[in-house]
């Protein structure tokens, strides 16, 4: 049942949010018809009335998932649950989607986009193959000089892929010149992989787990308020930063945004933002935008920082099949036209003086003589 508290706490909700209303000027047309004499008691009465039917449809809300009962543990604990049973339903999946990347300088307000691509994404278990085709990518030109706008210049890539064939993470890097070179390396290298390849997060399918790790949040330090449609806010001090956590219950606790901002003055740090659908059942995330601080620098008057430009980084999916077969195929080498004679360098050895070299013959990888490994990237 939900306790005198919570009514409580659910009618003060709906009441900040119709000042909320209120101070954004929502206008009720009807009050255009009353004089000015009569006007502010008429509002006075619609507010009344308004706050009384809110406090009557909050009081016969019940949430399922965060009542007032609960603390702030077992919310946590129910929407890692919930969390972990997504994770665990999506065995496979195939997706074809969209990767960009744009940069906005806060101070001339100027939006530069960095990346344009395609991508393609294979997976099944802890296999995967997750292909980005450029139509263009650009890169930062290093200026140490403070004040100094950044400028960028093309990469010349034209696509990248990175494949786990449940043993070894390969690159492969296509080159507009016509050039391809690969690497191999261990598995736990995937983030800086994915990463160098234009893709800055650790899970291709999970991607909501880049936005928090719901098992390092404490339930000691977090305020969890409910929301009336159910789900709720989780907000966490993090040193001299405020953490907030939004999630609904559509399907138990789907992660909708994290949001970090600074606590002297509010300005934001990072943002994630997630939208999600529902296929066979299972619930995956289509659009995944990530916006943070990216050039920061530090005013020698005040000595406190300031956001010079963000860069957003966003992730959607026009198809995704899920939990159905994936051919073997999609996780070999030959399946990717990559060119006969393509060197890959072994990077798993960079405790070596040598690192293996191997040629690709169209189908597998044949040992060649090594060479140095201090170039290996």
């Amino acid at each position: 049942m939900v306790t005198l508290k919570g009514k409580i706490s659910l009618f003060v909700n709906l009441h900040d949010a119709l000042a909320w209303r209120s101070r954004n000027r929502i206008q009720f047309r009807f009050l255009n018809r009353v004089p000015k004499s009569n006007a502010s008691s008429v509002s006075h009465w619609l507010s009344c009335l308004l706050s009384s039917c809110g406090l009557l449809i909050a009081l016969s809300t019940v949430d399922r998932y965060a009542s007032a009962e609960e603390t702030s543990a077992q919310v946590l604990a129910k929407a890692q649950a919930a969390r972990i049973e997504n994770e665990t339903s999506l065995t496979s999946a195939s997706g074809n989607g969209r990767l960009k990347v744009v940069v906005v300088d806060q101070q001339n307000l100027e939006t530069l986009e960095v990346t344009d691509a395609s991508i393609r994404l294979k997976y099944a278990g802890s296999k995967f193959s997750f292909l980005i085709e450029n139509r263009f990518r650009l890169r930062p030109v290093e200026s140490k000089r403070r004040g100094q706008r950044e400028t960028w210049q093309e990469t010349g890539i034209a696509k990248e892929l990175v494949m786990f064939d449940g043993d070894a993470l390969y690159s492969v890097q296509w080159m507009r010149d016509g050039t391809c070179a690969g690497s191999i390396y261990f598995a736990f290298k995937r983030q800086a992989v994915l990463d160098a390849a234009g893709f800055p997060f650790e899970h291709p399918v999970h991607i909501w787990k880049e936005a928090v790790n719901l098992s390092a949040v404490r339930s000691d330090l977090t305020k969890v308020t409910p929301l009336i449609g159910g789900g709720f806010i989780a907000e966490q001090l993090v040193g001299s930063n405020r953490l907030r956590i939004f999630m609904f219950d559509r399907f138990g606790y789907d992660l909708r945004r994290v949001s970090t901002e600074r606590l002297s003055d509010g300005m934001p740090l990072e943002r994630y933002d997630l939208s999600w659908k529902e296929a066979s059942g299972t619930f995956f995330v289509d659009t995944f935008t990530h916006t943070k601080a990216y050039q920061v620098e530090t005013d020698p008057l005040t000595n406190t920082e300031q956001v010079v430009s963000r860069r957003t980084v966003r992730i959607e999916y026009d198809d995704f099949a899920v939990n159905e077969p994936v051919p073997s195929s999609a996780f070999q080498l030959a399946s990717f036209r990559i060119p006969v004679g393509t060197e890959f360098v072994d990077r798993r050895s960079s405790t070596q003086l040598f690192a293996p070299v191997f040629e690709f013959d169209g189908k597998e990888l044949d040992r060649k003589l090594a060479q140095p490994s201090h170039g290996a990237r």
